[in-house]
């Protein structure tokens, strides 16, 4: 009691002058700033990782409509999962995940999409991989333009034919920051310049699915170390450890590297 009776004689004379009132009020607003930085982080964090979805097919006939696709964007996944063909755009704005586009890391088309619009992650600047789904046919111009953080790419188009000038190919623009490009078990033909000028790539591996490559699909892979092509091959070989991409029948050599 008399620690207490103390106590208030030594505080009384402050809170007359209203020493103590600027302190508490002081305290409140650093309190405050703390709940709202707290906050603004939780609401950063939430949005990053929240689910958006929408439609980005392409209507096919009159009465069809674009739900064939459907986009969904959560984690930093962007996938594309339905049936059909994609929606193209004339820029990067126009795709319904241009407001999220920094929040893309990784992009996943599902094996039933058959192709992939025109600028569709063009100006996905973080987008470091992507998955192509086998049943994919055709890649429309600049549809990776502007993802210069693209470090890896799956391929699983079976037969993907539409690449004739190497303008279009799909990484063209982006094909210096490519650095690991793996060709799925289902992959039958390899289309022109669908690998040119990735130089960071530096090794190459066919599966036994591979029966036709077409001229200057490997152009401008100047960082190859090894080539090596399923033993189970009937069409090409690397003849062992000589890192070679060789046509078997002719014995022509299509691709070489430095041992």
């Amino acid at each position: 009691m008399r620690k207490n009776a103390y106590l208030c004689m030594l505080i009384a004379p402050l809170c007359r002058c209203g020493f103590a009132n600027a302190f508490f009020q002081k305290m409140m607003k650093h309190t405050l700033l703390i709940l709202c930085f707290s906050f603004l982080s939780a609401a950063s964090l939430w949005a990053a990782n929240a689910p958006y979805s929408g439609y980005c097919g392409r209507q096919i006939h009159q009465n069809s409509d674009s739900t064939n696709l459907r986009w969904t964007l959560q984690n930093g996944v962007l996938t594309i999962s339905g049936s059909g063909p994609m929606r193209g755009y004339e820029s990067a704005a126009q795709t319904p995940w241009y407001a999220y586009r920094n929040a893309i890391q990784h992009l996943h088309i599902a094996d039933s999409v058959s192709t992939v619009g025109s600028k569709a992650f063009a100006k996905c600047s973080l987008l470091s991989s992507v998955y192509i789904g086998n049943a994919v046919a055709s890649i429309d111009t600049a549809a990776f333009e502007g993802c210069n953080n693209l470090r890896t790419v799956e391929w699983n188009a079976a037969n993907c034919e539409n690449f004739l000038i190497y303008d279009y190919a799909p990484f063209f623009s982006v094909a210096s920051s490519i650095r690991d490009f793996q060709f799925g078990d289902s992959v039958r033909f390899v289309p022109a310049y669908l690998c040119m000028g990735m130089q960071k790539v530096d090794s190459l591996y066919l599966p036994a699915a591979v029966d036709s490559i077409s001229p200057y699909a490997f152009r401008m892979m100047g960082g190859l170390q090894s080539i090596i092509v399923s033993e189970n091959n009937p069409k090409y070989d690397s003849r062992d450890t000589c890192n070679a991409l060789m046509h078997t029948s002719s014995n022509t050599l299509l691709l070489g590297c430095a041992a």
